[in-house]
């Protein structure tokens, strides 16, 4: 569950037990704070636990068809941004 917040699963990550818990304690901090405000929606934290998944997976997607696309067509021109997220990096 910690992973939601800053996936500890990335290539290249070194301490990934610290990782792990860190983003625990921050996890709890949410959590409380999230339980503290009194939403009156039943069942918030675990909703809104599943949305940060469903923005993991969005990402992956797109990330998976950014690395399609560069395969597919080397030659075009793509944002400085995405080409300096997804070059590859050696560790």
């Amino acid at each position: 569950m910690p992973d939601c917040l800053v996936p500890a699963d990335r290539t290249g990550l070194i301490c990934v037990e610290k990782i792990e818990k860190c983003q625990e304690t921050y996890l709890l901090a949410f959590e409380h704070y999230i339980n503290y405000r009194k939403h009156n929606i039943p069942h918030f934290w675990p909703k809104l636990l599943m949305k940060v998944t469903d923005l993991r997976m969005i990402g992956a997607c797109h990330a998976s068809r950014f690395l399609h696309m560069k395969v597919e067509c080397p030659t075009e021109l793509f944002p400085p941004l995405f080409l300096e997220v997804f070059e590859d990096q050696e560790v």
